[in-house]
């Protein structure tokens, strides 16, 4: 595993480079060179080099998506592929995946919240900053996978310097901004993408970079551990008999233990606060036209229990099982909890979950006028505005 490190970052970077040049404007740089040289193949060629052959497929497809436009004309794609990066990501009209981190992350969907502050410090604690020729916000999905191009670089630098020490820093700098920043909004932004575009070519992007990131997440673990075997890892976040620190299966003694997640779907509203917590990523709330899901992966788990610290509702809880049990392996990607959505019975809008109705329904009861508030909850908030003050909430001066 230790000696593969060199060509694993090289290759790493190669795929960051090309994933954040997809979601930059489309130029003829995207389709340059013939054969080996062209970015695709390249691409193609790293991803046989990190040996993932569950991504292989996305690039094929890219791979025949840049066949098939060599033979028909290279303008005439790139004006195709122009409309779409327009219709997905700039506008006129609303984007329709908004490709800013703050959007995903801020209440209120709003640009430069703080995960752009955040993502700033990141850049500078390694003496960047962004051009002033730059037009795009900090937190743009370009840029953030461009850094992590940028780190991945550095790994390989240092290794190829021979500085163990050093490489094993950057190492965990990748695993700190994937768990901090891009696992957190880019699988919800790419869903995004795969369910609006029209375009192979985005669509199979967009499912390459999801697939990435968290094939990445867990190689960059299963790195972490190599080291920590051998005795090399800094113990920068040590604090008592932590379990399994980089979400892999830890060592007590002579048994292996995992991380599984417990949640009493009674009292869960899918607020998503676990998710904002959880720093590796372990946690997601999805959403779609079907309903809301709660994702848990135990391959991720550092056993921090931040999540659990945080719930409102005390409902969720982490434990460790010992891995062989009668519980069986851990699970890879794990569902706790699924609710339907329901619709605004004045639009017909479907806009909040089964299990959060639940909650308020049943805090309601116990109010004397729950029979007025009722009501209201099924109501979608562009409705209850404008049913102010003709409702029974309305306050009259009467």
């Amino acid at each position: 595993m230790l000696s593969e490190m060199p060509n694993n970052a090289r290759a790493r970077s190669d795929v960051y480079n090309f994933i954040a040049r997809g979601f930059r404007p489309p130029s003829a740089s995207l389709f340059a060179g013939r054969d080996d040289d062209a970015p695709l193949q390249r691409v193609a060629k790293a991803l046989a080099v990190l040996e993932a052959p569950e991504l292989q497929q996305d690039a094929e497809q890219l791979s025949q998506f840049s066949g098939r436009n060599a033979a028909s004309g290279q303008p005439a794609a790139l004006q195709e592929l122009a409309v779409e990066y327009n219709r997905l990501f700039v506008g006129p009209a609303p984007p329709l995946a908004y490709p800013y981190e703050s959007v995903y992350q801020h209440p209120e969907g709003l640009v430069m919240g703080a995960p752009a502050l955040q993502v700033l410090e990141r850049y500078a604690e390694e003496g960047l900053s962004l051009s002033r020729e730059s037009r795009e916000l900090p937190d743009h999905v370009a840029v953030e996978l461009e850094f992590m191009a940028y780190l991945c670089e550095r790994e390989l630098q240092a290794h190829e310097a021979g500085e163990a020490e050093c490489a094993a820093q950057y190492i965990e700098k990748e695993h700190r901004f994937l768990a901090d920043h891009l696992l957190k909004w880019v699988p919800a932004f790419c869903d995004k993408i795969i369910c609006s575009s029209d375009s192979v070519f985005y669509i199979f992007l967009a499912r390459m970079a999801k697939d990435f990131l968290r094939w990445d997440m867990e190689n960059l673990c299963r790195q972490m551990q190599a080291r920590s075997q051998i005795g090399s890892r800094r113990e920068t976040e040590a604090s008592g008999p932590a379990l399994a620190r980089a979400g892999r299966p830890s060592i007590r003694g002579e048994k292996e233990y995992y991380w599984q997640a417990e949640i009493r779907q009674d009292n869960c509203t899918l607020c998503g606060i676990c998710e904002q917590e959880c720093r590796p990523g372990a946690l997601q709330v999805c959403r779609d036209s079907a309903g809301v899901s709660l994702y848990f992966e135990s391959l991720f788990c550092d056993g921090c229990r931040l999540c659990v610290k945080f719930c409102p509702e005390k409902t969720l809880h982490i434990r460790a099982l010992p891995v062989g049990s009668e519980n069986g392996p851990p699970p890879q990607r794990q569902a706790l909890l699924r609710s339907a959505l329901l619709s605004c019975p004045q639009c017909g809008t479907a806009h909040i979950s089964a299990a959060s109705t639940r909650q308020i329904l049943k805090r309601l009861s116990d109010l004397p006028n729950a029979a007025r508030l009722t009501p209201w909850v099924s109501l979608c908030l562009p409705c209850k505005r404008a049913l102010a003050g003709k409702g029974p909430m309305s306050h009259t001066s009467g």
